[in-house]
């Protein structure tokens, strides 16, 4: 339970005491238990926001069993204590099948905020993986001998009694304000963070203009949903309810009158733009615009947003009045070199004579990222920094008209943290330099605060029975652990940062012998594959300053470079123990190649845009995603490359873009999320039935 030390909480005529664990109406004292006070405190936290039964029991009764018949004893003590009526509720109301909301005012008083660190378990299961670049995501397949196939998947993904080897990673989630900036002859050399949120579940955020309040997005089991919370307090406004529907790129408009924000949709082929009141109301669709975010002109009367045109192969920067009317292109680029489709990818400069884009390159020397100012009226362009990075996630200008804040990564293998970029075009300056990492930067326009995401994470390989219950933890880590794949020989290999940087390793089925297999080898998350023949390991890696594949002897040995392109990754070994189909091309017309696991000349396999391999386990068939019409499909071809007629629909719960071919190649298992709970679902491919093959509650599956 977050460790909130507060002199006093106050609502309606009550007040807790902090400091006596007492509860005061009308300054008299009412008899409460201990539990009933920290259930009462735990609620008061989370006013107005909807709370499950089991995140109750979990925060009251943290690392306690315990019945919900407790709960229920326990909430009927309160409405005792409060004079509430159940059918007339005037704080506490239940939620059917939900749980319960606290729907008072809070006021806090002479405050002091400790918080705990905060985990959200999420479980990584060996096999395939992706991660989210481009469209978000990656993959990687292991091969097996022959033999050691057969008996290994029966083991890990097929048969009656079925293991799997789990990655956990757990994340704690918050959003961050930081403060006490104005005043410093160069920004944020003196910061102050304070955490916001506790929850563990917060997808994109937004600051107002003024400072005074913060919108958020909440990952909840029905969906996502849209919240509001006043500085100062800990009180929450539910702006909408949960929507089966990723949120983009929210913002504020410069007159914090309404929240901007972009959706994503299953039922849709694209996204789509929202505007809703900042304290709610009825939302409103912006028509004609497909954008991850939109950002202001500083008097507000228009916006500016990236919109691709992937039938032309090209994107370009847009300005269109506020409504969404009058819209026209200001500048335009042609595949690969294009402007960058992230979340908060533009910022309108506060003196109105710039845009701040993000630019992805595509060059003989690899891919990178660029910060441009592009005029708003000419479409000119200049370079905002002579640096050049390996990611952007986010950036925003200042108002004062200093610089900017991005939040980025200049090295492969590096977290992701912020940065102030110089108006002056000065060399960048760190402002946070930690193990977390910092996205969605949103900077209030008084020059006093901003707001981030902060992520923290917890990471573990499991092993356990498929549809078990106990798993046993055999690493665990800050860092991220995936690919993980099985070796033919029962080794367990996969990435850490043990030492520092991006490099393989291998254990033993229970965790021990843990040993190192390279060495500053820069290893990619964009896959890892073990030849059949226990021979090899092939992996994608940056150590040649691009992203190439790589092959070591399975002992470490004999590191050899085996592609040179500018973009090649998602290794798969082939039964044949011969051959490595991969993906060539990332950001821009990704392709399927064949190259033999010794290197030398590479094959085309598809000519058409085709990502995400994954081989059948007789090596007959390839699967991978294309886009068609607008939609995710996964198609086939054959191992010669030649296409099979069949294609299926990307199911709306498909959470990682990657899938694993059942031992029997009648079925592929895909990673499914639904309201961020995760878990393995089947494909049958000869009558596209669609079911889950494990039960996890409360887990984020990444790999396996």
């Amino acid at each position: 339970m977050k460790d909130l030390k507060y002199q006093r909480i106050s609502f309606d005529e009550f007040e807790l005491d902090m400091t006596q664990r007492s509860l005061l109406q009308n300054g008299r004292s009412v008899p409460l238990n201990a539990k009933t006070f920290d259930l009462l405190l735990f609620l008061t936290e989370n006013s107005g926001r909807v709370l499950t039964k089991d995140e109750i029991l979990d925060a009251v009764w943290e690392g306690q069993i315990v019945e919900e018949a407790n709960l229920s004893v326990q909430i009927s003590a309160l409405r005792k204590a409060l004079n509430e009526n159940k059918d007339s509720p005037k704080f506490l109301i239940t939620i059917p099948r939900k749980g319960y909301k606290f729907i008072a005012d809070i006021n806090y008083g002479d405050t002091e905020l400790v918080f705990e660190k905060q985990k959200l378990s999420q479980i990584t299961i060996e096999e395939e993986i992706t991660d989210h670049t481009d469209t978000n995501s990656d993959s990687r397949n292991s091969g097996f001998s022959e033999n050691e196939v057969s008996k290994r998947k029966r083991f890990l993904i097929g048969g009656l009694a079925m293991g799997l080897l789990l990655t956990l990673i757990g994340a704690g989630f918050g959003i961050y304000h930081f403060g006490n900036f104005k005043n410093s002859a160069l920004p944020f050399q003196n910061i102050k963070l304070t955490r916001l949120t506790n929850n563990g579940v917060v997808e994109c955020v937004a600051i107002s203009p003024n400072g005074n309040y913060v919108v958020y997005v909440l990952s909840e089991k029905d969906g996502n949903s849209l919240w509001l919370r006043q500085g100062g307090t800990a009180s929450d406004i539910n702006l909408l309810e949960p929507k089966e529907a990723t949120f983009w790129g929210i913002t504020f408009s410069p007159d914090g009158k309404y929240v901007y924000y972009s959706l994503f949709s299953p039922d849709n082929i694209d996204y789509e733009l929202f505007r809703i009141p900042s304290l709610g109301g009825i939302e409103e669709k912006i028509p004609d615009i497909s954008t991850s975010r939109v950002t202001f002109s500083p008097d507000g009367e228009n916006i500016a947003f990236i919109q691709t045109n992937s039938r032309e192969k090209y994107n370009a920067l847009y300005i269109a009045d506020k409504d969404g009317k009058n819209q026209r292109i200001i500048a335009k680029k042609d595949y690969p070199n294009t402007f960058h489709m992230s979340v908060n990818a533009v910022s309108w400069s506060p003196d109105g004579k710039m845009i701040a884009s993000l630019v992805r390159r595509s060059g003989d020397d690899g891919d990178f990222f660029e910060v441009v100012g592009v005029n708003p009226t000419g479409g000119s362009e200049e370079i905002l920094s002579k640096k050049r990075w390996s990611e952007i996630e986010s950036i925003e200008w200042l108002q004062d008209g200093r610089g900017l804040l991005i939040a980025a990564r200049d090295m492969p293998s590096s977290d992701t943290q912020i940065w102030f970029l110089p108006g002056s075009k000065d060399d960048p300056r760190k402002i946070t330099n930690d193990l977390n990492q910092y996205y969605e930067i949103s900077a209030a326009s008084n020059g006093e605060s901003m707001v981030a995401i902060q992520t923290n994470t917890v990471n573990g390989i499991y092993v356990g029975e498929r549809n078990g219950e106990n798993y046993n933890q055999l690493v665990k880590e800050t860092s991220r652990l995936d690919p993980v794949i099985w070796t033919p020989d029962g080794k367990i290999v996969f990435h850490s940062k043990k030492d520092g940087r991006s490099n393989l390793w291998k254990m033993n089925a229970d965790g021990s012998n843990r040993q190192q297999l390279t060495t500053n080898a820069e290893v990619s998350p964009f896959g890892i594959c073990a030849s059949p023949d226990g021979r090899y390991i092939v992996f994608s890696s940056w150590g040649s300053g691009r992203l190439n594949l790589w092959r070591i002897d399975s002992d470490g040995k004999n590191q050899k470079q085996l592609t040179n392109g500018k973009a090649d990754a998602f290794p798969n070994c082939s039964p044949d123990n011969e051959t490595i189909i991969f993906q060539k091309g990332i950001f821009s017309e990704p392709m399927l190649w064949t190259i033999s696991i010794d290197g030398g000349n590479e094959e085309k396999l598809t000519d058409f845009q085709s990502k995400w391999a994954a081989v059948s386990e007789d090596g007959e068939k390839i699967s991978y995603f294309k886009m068609v019409e607008d939609r995710w499909k996964i198609g086939f071809v054959s191992k010669e490359g030649k296409k099979i007629p069949q294609m299926l629909d990307v199911p709306k719960n498909h959470k990682e873009n990657r899938v694993v071919w059942a031992e029997d190649d009648n079925s592929i298992f895909y990673i499914g999320a639904e309201g961020g709970v995760g878990n393995i679902w089947s494909i049958n491919l000869t009558n596209s039935e669609i079911k889950p093959v494990t039960v996890f509650s409360s887990q984020r599956l990444r790999d396996f």
